[in-house]
């Protein structure tokens, strides 16, 4: 990273090329299944348009990866995601899972009412929570990343694109899976997976998670983990299928997540600073990666449940879905913001967040010239966070509650939508669709010194979000499209301003894409270009005037770019795959607060921010090149069972990691490696694992304001072993 020329941390890329050669990811549909052997190009189906099909007939760009392709490239969770879809980036917040697809994400908004531009659904149904979102793969069957705005079938959230992950549904034959793995810094990780018929008409299945890590902080003072992770899941469902034609599915889902690692930030702090050199309090204090020097323990731990019912049946000849959910959470946050081991400044949040989701469609089946699907989408959510800051400037071991907060945020959204698909001549297709959504919003909040001041105010917005497509199908094996498609995300409140605000607007995002798709025996490839034309940007900027920061619009914004994806068996043993994405993202119009280069506090204490032209700086969190390139060997042996070698090498070029561009984090590579043997009948699995081969020094973080300039590093280097057993 560098700030005004000062190199700060440096990754450099070295033999990429050479790296690449021996490395595997599966970035895309068909990137082998490591079960089936490395001949295995399967074809794959997908939901993307609300309605299974192959997806060499979908007009969107899509990666699609199993559980066995994931397993592979040593991806845990959502947040490992990007390593190997190219465009994509999954980034910590804080507390908060924030993707970025295309250039589009969210610049930094995180509270209540506050939702990503990137939508992630689980089995159907829409997970809202930032905070809940940073979540682990745990006995899925697949995952699919929709790049560009879905806001005709997604609803008002997808400006960016989805993320749709499935899990697997009960089966009436009894069958399971265990997992033990253990790793670096301790880490321990256990899983079991069981289905079972309970009748000619029953069946249900379970999933345990839970995994101990102490995590790759240590403070220095007390020699402990700083930051350790602490993660435990449960999810059963309960299966009704009274005939071929209709089938129910009750799923009940419990989830218990601590990890701080958003929060484990290494901070050059001017606070401490300034009450050393003025008053003498002593301070221990470093900037050395992977150290911390906290006066307390750092937390992020969201706990949510979740009731989901979600039903296919037969009417009248047509295809209905039923989606019921509700979901209740209550995330607590804790953050040491100077990064002392004196309490100079903590805050502790605690967000809760109730939801409840309603959504019908029905659909003709693909019967005949017309393909089609309607629906109707409710969303209730209420959403509050309170905040405490606390000090302790003159190291007394008592701390002050000097500054509160608190802020509740109600959204009442209804969509109606219809998509068809009209082949209007042999091997000619046209898609119309749209999408009405109208949303209000209510904020009450108080707060922040006493006395505290109350207020309240609600605002509605309405929006209408079509899309056009023209496909052709030149044979079974390619497809050519031409789409243009709309997304919007509604506007929100500042949770931490008192008194009398106006909210900021929606965004608004019009995109047009020409993509080609071929699948042939043996090989696959697939290409998109698009041109993004971006509106009013909600994006946080810090406010010298109240030392805090603020919610805004950026007014304009443009993103275009390029993705390719190749795959081919070379041999029956052996399998290659590459990925590349260019993404062209700039701000056209957006003034913002840069950092000046002059301190906070005279003489040298913190970072001044001042009214900043961003236009034509690169928009955060977005690179301008990522790759991948992949190779998977799999081989029987003569002494039984199979040997099974795959790794997953990822490029990505600079990362803006702030609007001005002035913090940026040099290229880097990541390098995982896997290899694991697979008893002949399938039942026994020993695979050993690395992550970060290279040991790369990389940021995921970096922010820089009247507190100093905070950053956060990814993993180092590490390893794991796993044992898995099937039944």
């Amino acid at each position: 990273m560098k700030y005004r020329g000062i190199q700060i941390v440096r990754t450099p890329l070295a033999g990429a090329m050479l790296l690449a050669l021996a490395a595997t990811v599966p970035t895309h549909v068909n990137a082998q299944e490591a079960e089936a052997g490395a001949g295995a190009l399967e074809e794959v189906m997908v939901t993307a348009q609300r309605r299974e099909e192959r997806l060499l007939d979908v007009p969107i760009s899509i990666s699609s990866l199993s559980e066995q392709q994931l397993d592979a490239a040593v991806v845990t969770g959502l947040f490992d995601l990007n390593t190997v879809v190219p465009g994509l980036r999954v980034d910590h917040y804080g507390a908060y899972a924030q993707p970025t697809i295309r250039g589009i994400g969210t610049q930094d908004v995180q509270g209540p009412g506050a939702n990503a531009n990137v939508a992630i659904y689980m089995d159907g149904f829409y997970m809202p929570s930032q905070a809940g979102n940073l979540f682990e793969f745990t006995n899925i069957e697949r995952v699919d990343v929709l790049k560009g705005p879905q806001g005709t079938l997604f609803g008002q959230n997808a400006t960016g694109g989805a993320i749709l992950i499935k899990t697997p549904d009960p089966q009436f034959e009894s069958s399971g899976h265990f997992r033990l793995a253990v790793g670096s810094w301790d880490d321990r990780r256990a899983s079991v997976y069981g289905t079972t018929g309970l009748s000619d008409t029953f069946a249900m299945d379970w999933s345990l998670y839970y995994r101990e890590s102490d995590n790759y902080f240590d403070n220095i003072a007390t020699g402990e983990p700083t930051a350790p992770l602490d993660y435990k899941a449960a999810r059963g469902k309960l299966l009704w299928m009274p005939s071929d034609t209709t089938k129910w599915v009750l799923t009940l889902e419990y989830t218990d997540i601590n990890d701080p690692t958003g929060l484990a930030q290494v901070s050059r702090q001017p606070i401490a600073q300034f009450y050393n050199d003025a008053f003498g309090v002593p301070i221990v204090h470093t900037i050395e990666p992977y150290k911390n020097s906290f006066n307390y323990d750092v937390m992020a731990n969201p706990q949510a449940f979740a009731a989901q019912l979600h039903g296919e049946f037969d009417l009248a000849g047509l295809d209905v879905n039923w989606y019921t959910q509700y979901r209740d959470q209550e995330a607590d946050i804790r953050a040491d913001l100077d990064g002392t081991t004196v309490q100079y400044w903590q805050v502790e949040y605690t967000e809760k967040e109730k939801t409840f989701t309603q959504e019908i469609n029905i659909g003709n089946a693909g019967e005949g010239r017309l393909d089609w699907v309607a629906g109707v989408f409710y969303y209730h959510d209420v959403g509050s966070l309170r905040n405490n800051a606390y000090n302790d400037f003159f190291n007394t071991g008592t701390r002050t509650n000097w500054l509160y907060s608190d802020a509740e945020v109600t959204t009442d959204s209804i969509g109606v939508y219809a998509d068809g698909v009209f082949e209007f001549a042999e091997d000619w297709f046209l898609t119309l669709g749209g999408r009405f959504t109208s949303e209000e919003k209510e904020l009450v909040s108080q707060g922040l010194l006493d006395p505290f001041v109350y207020f309240t105010d609600s605002e509605r917005w309405t929006e209408f979000t079509p899309r056009v497509v023209l496909r052709h199908q030149a044979s079974d094996i390619s497809s050519l499209y031409a789409s243009v498609s709309r997304g919007f995300m509604s506007g929100n409140y500042i949770y931490t301003q008192v008194g009398p605000q106006t909210p900021v607007d929606p965004e608004e995002i019009t995109q047009y894409e020409i993509g080609y798709k071929v699948d042939v025996d043996g090989w696959t490839f697939d290409t998109a270009v698009y041109f993004s034309d971006y509106d009013n940007l909600q994006v946080y900027i810090f406010n010298n005037e109240c030392a805090c920061f603020v919610l805004d619009n950026a007014p304009k914004a443009e993103t275009y770019g390029w993705e390719a994806h190749f795959g081919a068996n070379l041999t029956d043993n052996l399998t290659v795959n590459m990925g590349v994405a260019y993404t062209h993202a700039e701000y056209k119009e957006y003034i913002g607060q840069g950092i000046s280069g002059d301190p906070y506090f005279p003489p040298s204490y913190g970072f001044a921010v001042v009214p900043t032209d961003f236009s034509g700086r690169q928009m955060i969190r977005t690179p301008e090149w990522t790759s991948s390139v992949a190779l998977n060997y799999v081989r029987p042996l003569a002494s039984g069972g199979s040997l099974d070698l795959s790794g997953n090498y990822y490029w990505t070029d600079d990362i803006p990691l702030s609007p001005g561009n002035e913090l940026t984090q040099d290229s880097y590579g990541l390098l995982a490696l896997r290899a694991g043997w697979t008893s002949e009948e399938g039942t026994w699995g020993v695979s050993v694992y690395g992550n970060n081969v290279l040991d790369e020094e990389y940021l995921i973080f970096s922010a820089a304001g009247f507190l100093g300039n905070n950053h956060i590093y990814g993993a180092p280097a590490s390893w794991g072993v796993q044992v898995d057993y099937r039944y």
